[in-house]
């Protein structure tokens, strides 16, 4: 088994709450966004924050930081508006996790990229908090919608950018090749992913490429606690 220093930590937070906002395929993203890790060219370690609380991933960075650890990606699946991410709370409802709070829970371990496949995470009123997130420091990188992003949009984007992003490119080509090929498809979007910060970031830098090994470290139940577990 390969050593955390020498694979990829990938943290992974997939937020669907009860009540009034619309159910994502959570279920389906998160397989198809699984598979494509289990596919790339170097080690990785994926953990599930779960339950997907921001108290939750302040206690998984807290817990990387005192092991000298950092994160490479937080990929963030959910909602999102202007003011920030909709986590869940401890009753699985909706939590409106605003950009100064997700930046003091990201400072406990800043992270090299993080990819917030949520609605308006870069939207273009105002600050976004893809910008914020990366003018504060906690992260190197961020890529972010400036709009609403259709379901099939963000799981085809997410697959396109790991498959590139693991097989050594950087993740600015890799954002523009994983937008176009929303355009290829016939699908909506392409035109309004954004970057942010350090686009010539290789999450390949210093782990061997062609070393397969992947590691799902989380110890939870399988996706079917999440909605829509049959796609």
């Amino acid at each position: 088994m390969e050593s955390r220093a020498e694979s990829l930590e990938v943290l992974v937070l997939c937020a669907s709450p009860v009540g009034d906002l619309a159910t994502l395929k959570l279920a389906h993203e998160l397989v198809q966004f699984e598979n494509e890790l289990r596919k790339a060219q170097i080690p990785v370690r994926l953990k599930r924050v779960f339950p997907p609380t921001i108290e939750q991933l302040r206690r998984e960075l807290a817990a990387m930081s005192q092991r000298g650890e950092r994160p490479g990606v937080f990929h963030f699946l959910g909602h999102g508006d202007d003011d920030g991410l909709y986590f869940e709370d401890e009753f699985g409802e909706s939590q409106l996790v605003k950009g100064a709070e997700l930046k003091q829970a990201l400072a406990e371990s800043p992270v090299k990229l993080v990819l917030l496949n949520a609605c308006w995470s870069a939207t273009k009123r105002g600050v976004s908090l893809v910008e914020f997130l990366q003018r504060e420091a906690v992260t190197e990188t961020a890529i972010g919608h400036e709009v609403p992003v259709a379901d099939v949009s963000a799981v085809q984007f997410a697959q396109r950018f790991y498959e590139l992003a693991m097989s050594g490119k950087s993740v600015k080509a890799a954002c523009q090749q994983a937008a176009n090929s929303l355009a290829e498809a016939g699908l909506p979007g392409a035109a309004d992913v954004k970057l942010v910060g350090n686009g010539e970031l290789r999450l390949t830098d210093g782990l061997p490429i062609g070393k397969r090994a992947f590691v799902s470290d989380d110890g939870l139940p399988t996706i079917g606690h999440l909605p829509d577990a049959s796609v």
